[in-house]
């Protein structure tokens, strides 16, 4: 149950994060431009499908690692040991890359 909860309290943090980051213009383009918008939603629905093909904890460890949560936090929270929690992280960044590569290639920069 607490699992859940903390899903929910993540997607509203995130939500909050991805409206503040479209009011300030994050990463100098101009919002209000269609194309960047398109963008912008592409990408976002690029991550959530991949944490979505995760495992839970892999995606709950990531969603509330970007949330701001601390590792003493995320480890609190899921019930493991603090040096457990990084080995954790690493596998479900990783698992994440990987997953994303599978599914949309590399991105290009």
């Amino acid at each position: 149950m607490h699992l859940g909860l903390d899903a929910l309290r993540a997607n509203v943090r995130r939500s909050r994060r991805e409206e503040r980051a479209y009011r300030e213009g994050h990463c100098g383009e101009t919002p209000g431009n269609p194309l960047y918008e398109l963008l912008a939603e592409e990408q976002r629905e690029r991550v959530r499908t991949v944490i979505s093909r995760l495992k839970p904890v892999q995606g709950q460890v990531l969603l509330m690692g970007s949330s701001g949560f601390s590792c003493k936090e995320i480890a609190e929270m899921l019930g493991v040991r603090s040096d457990s929690l990084y080995v954790l992280i690493s596998r479900a960044r990783a698992q994440f890359a990987k997953e994303y590569v599978k599914l949309y290639g590399r991105e290009e920069r």
